[in-house]
């Protein structure tokens, strides 16, 4: 494991009386949602996480692009669910919360097991986990 990101629920700058600290999602059933590429791994993710909290989410738009999908939630089309590292963007507006209970995924690198001793497989990721470190949260 390379790294353990969170996930969080984007709304838009502007959603009525936006809930403090962590959120159910079950409190976003009526809303618009914003989705990764449809039948990607991360879409079906998000949508089991919606129909474990009682429903089935109304996607207004399937989008590939980060930039994109922020733009939209920027705009009020709708909410999403990202990782924590792609909310550090400054150029959007919009408002994360910490999903309850609290979600996340784990980032992995896989390799050969015959390139498990290799040194430059071994420098590749001590590079990486060094780079992820401020975004752990265990």
């Amino acid at each position: 494991v390379l790294y353990e990101d969170e996930l969080v629920l984007c709304l838009p700058p502007d959603y009525d009386d936006p809930p403090q600290g962590q959120v159910n999602l079950s409190l976003f059933s009526s809303t618009g949602w914003i989705m990764d590429v449809r039948q990607s791994v991360f879409e079906i993710h998000v949508r089991q996480l919606c129909r474990a909290a009682g429903f089935e989410p109304r996607v207004v738009a399937n989008c590939s692009n980060l930039a994109v999908v922020l733009a939209m939630v920027e705009a009020g089309l709708g909410v999403t669910i990202l990782s924590r590292r792609h909310t550090l963007s400054k150029a959007f507006k919009f408002v994360a919360r910490s999903l309850e209970p609290l979600q996340s995924r784990r980032v992995l690198l896989a390799y050969r097991a015959s390139a498990q001793d290799s040194p430059l497989v071994t420098a590749v990721a001590a590079e990486l986990k060094e780079k992820s470190l401020p975004m752990h949260i265990r």
